[in-house]
Formats: C-alpha cells, structure tokens, sequence
C-alpha cells in the first residue's frame, strides 16, 4: 500500500466501524432494547440498602443505550446519570455521608433478552 494510502486507510476503518456500532446496535433508539422505567427506582433501593434508607435522587437521565446480537442471543446495556441527595446520617461509598450531602453517580443496567422477555442481569452504581 502506498505510504499516502496507509495515512488515511485508519480514519476511514474507524469511521466505518462507528457508523456500522450505531446502524447494526440501535444505539440511543428508546424503542431498541428493555423499559427503563424502573431503573430510577432500582438503583434507589440498592443505594438505600446500604445507606440506610437515607438516601433520595435530585437528578437521574438516560444517558446511552447498546443494544447488541450475538449467536442469536440479545443483550443490552443502558447508562444513567444523576444526583444523589442524602436525607440523614449515614455511610455510604465507605465514606461518612451528612443530611444534605449531594453525590453525582453514574449507572449501568445489563440485561439479556428471554422468551418472556427482558431480564437485568447486572447494575452497577459508580459514584464521582
């Protein structure tokens, strides 16, 4: 190949390869992929499991969406973003938190689709 031609061949394959991800995946299609409705609701539970119910959401989006194939098997991974606000005394992130104390987290929910339908497999809660 020549060496203009090798200069130009990586940009275009990666392009190619983001356009590909976004047609094949759905990626950021709200039809594509679980109801996320209840995610809000799951991660509050899971963060008031070890917050000792002193916790609530101030701001909490969709931030992303993957849906993906593989083998005929069809999983798919939704990202969150939002604010925790913490309403009493408590620990949570191994770190003593006070009534008032704001946290920014981001989330992600994992799911695989069955014959009865969309099952969470994982979540994952990442304070900032």
């Amino acid at each position: 190949m020549p060496r203009c031609a090798r200069r130009f061949a990586y940009p275009v394959r990666c392009a190619v390869a983001v356009v590909l991800c976004v047609a094949l995946a759905g990626c950021g299609g709200a039809a594509s992929g679980p109801d996320a409705a209840s995610a809000q609701q799951k991660i509050l539970d899971h963060v008031n499991f070890v917050a000792e119910g002193k916790a609530a959401i101030s701001r909490f989006a969709e931030t992303g969406r993957q849906v993906e194939e593989f083998d005929g098997i069809e999983g798919c991974t939704i990202s969150f973003e939002g604010e925790l606000e913490f309403t009493g005394d408590c620990e949570y992130d191994m770190k003593p938190r006070q009534q008032g104390d704001r946290v920014a987290f981001e989330a992600t929910i994992e799911y695989l689709k069955e014959e009865a339908g969309w099952k969470q497999l994982t979540m994952g809660i990442y304070p900032r």
